[in-house]
């Protein structure tokens, strides 16, 4: 995707090493790998396959094993029409969720239901 980074570690290998054709969109890398007009896509695992799902993607499978692994951080304005008292207490719930499962798949598709039921 235009403008994403993987960790200056990753993004300094990728420079010196791979050939990356950047795209503008995440439905737009998916469906170039799933026609074969890319070997592959860097991107999230847990979020590409759900979203490749919902374009009827179904001849790609994530790495086996992570490339780079970042914190992520989410956040709010405190103006934001998105920043409720609900809001804050499903995202809790979410995080509460994830900290208590031990597989990633399984936390993450538990999360997913879970905002997509609410």
């Amino acid at each position: 995707m235009i403008y994403n980074s993987f960790g200056q570690a990753f993004d300094q290998f990728a420079k010196t090493h791979l050939s990356i054709t950047e795209v503008g969109s995440l439905e737009q890398g998916l469906l170039m790998v799933a026609s074969q007009r890319a070997d592959y896509l860097i991107y999230e695992d847990q979020p590409g396959l759900i979203f490749a799902q919902k374009l009827g993607v179904s001849n790609i499978r994530a790495l086996p094993r992570a490339i780079t692994q970042q914190k992520l951080f989410l956040t709010f304005s405190k103006l934001s029409k998105c920043n409720s008292e609900s809001l804050k207490h499903r995202i809790s719930d979410a995080l509460r969720i994830i900290q208590e499962e031990d597989r990633q798949s399984y936390y993450l598709a538990k999360a997913s239901a879970y905002f997509s039921q609410n």
